[in-house]
Parts: C-alpha cells; sequence; structure tokens
C-alpha cells in the first residue's frame, strides 16, 4: 500500500470491511455494467444513458480507489499476525515484544512478567527451534464494536527440527496510537 489510511471510526467493522476491502468480482462487474450502458449510449445517441455509464464507471473507480488506499481494521489485524510471523523468522524479540500491550499475558509457556526477563526466554526458546518460516493454514477472526478482536488460527513453522503446528487464540486491541496489540494469547502444539 502506498499510502495506507486507517478507515474512519464510525463506521462499523463490517460496514468498514464492505466499503474499504477488495471485491474485484463486484468491480469487474460494474465495470462490464457500465460499459455495456455506454455502448448502448453510443449506438442510441442517448445523452442521459451516457451520463449513467460514465457514472457507474466512475463511481466503481472511485471505490476501487478508496479500497485500496484505506486500510480496514481486519486488514491491519491480518498485517500484524503477518509482522509477527515475519518477526519470529528473524529472531526480532524487539519487534515480537512490540506487538504486545504491556499488560499481556502467555499462555504457550511460562513467560516471565518482567519484560527484560521475558525477551531472554522468547529469544532462547527461538533459538532452540531456528524457525525458518511460518505459514497460516487457517485464519479466522472476530472483530468486536468495543475495538477488541479475537483471532483464531492453525500456523505450520518450519525449524531445523522439523515442522511443528501450533494452534492460537490471540486477544487484541486495536489502540489509536499504536495498532492493534495482543492482550493474551493461548497456544499449543498440535503436531510435531
Amino acid at each position: 500500500m502506498i499510502l495506507a489510511l486507517r478507515s474512519p471510526n464510525f463506521f462499523s467493522p463490517s460496514l468498514a470491511g464492505f466499503l474499504f476491502e477488495s471485491h474485484y468480482l463486484w468491480w469487474l462487474a460494474l465495470l462490464v455494467l457500465g460499459g455495456v450502458v455506454l455502448l448502448v449510449a453510443y449506438k442510441r445517441l442517448d445523452k442521459r444513458l451516457t451520463r449513467a455509464g460514465v457514472g457507474v464507471v466512475a463511481l466503481t473507480l472511485l471505490w476501487a480507489l478508496a479500497a485500496f488506499l484505506i486500510e480496514t481494521p481486519a486488514e491491519r489485524l491480518y498485517a500484524a499476525h503477518v509482522g509477527l510471523a515475519k518477526a519470529a523468522e528473524k529472531h526480532d524479540v524487539d519487534a515480537i515484544v512490540g506487538y504486545c500491550d504491556p499488560q499481556f499475558a502467555l499462555k504457550f509457556t511460562e513467560i516471565s512478567p518482567n519484560i527484560d526477563e521475558a525477551k531472554k526466554q522468547i529469544k532462547g526458546y527461538m533459538d532452540s527451534l531456528n524457525i525458518k518460516d511460518t505459514t497460516f493454514t487457517r485464519y479466522d477472526i472476530t472483530l468486536n464494536p468495543d475495538g477488541t478482536a479475537v483471532t483464531n488460527f492453525v500456523a505450520i513453522t518450519r525449524t531445523d527440527g522439523g515442522a511443528l503446528q501450533t494452534t492460537w487464540r490471540i486477544i487484541w486491541a486495536d489502540l489509536p496510537d499504536q495498532d492493534w496489540r495482543i492482550r493474551s494469547a493461548d497456544g499449543h502444539l498440535t503436531q510435531q
């Protein structure tokens, strides 16, 4: 995204998703409809149909442009997941901790509440695995009107020791100045 703007807060997450997420088939159908109307208008020399066709095409292009420029809460949340996966691949503990709310709780392993000690524990855990990459095989989100979200996903993480499949349930808070931050995370190893 060249210029990513947050969708306005007065839009509900579902309305923001409808207006500002990609709808390629809708856009294509509307552009075809506008083209057909313009073709009929040209054959009939009908100025009203010409205006209608131009209006349909113009509004569709504006809708598509808005969708590419404005990021919805769901798009930003997915980007946070991808950012976490990339930080894990790079063993960047500071970036991982940066996605966490100051009072976050991680239930996957026993992590110290002291941030410096927690960073050492996470770094040691990641170094022992030597994570290569992570792929999401299932990703379900629930966006709540109060600015929180719950994601449930399954991740396959390729490591030196093979592939690990983990299942996660993460509770997020959409902070106005910081974007999505993890409130709590509960994960478990489902396959090794």
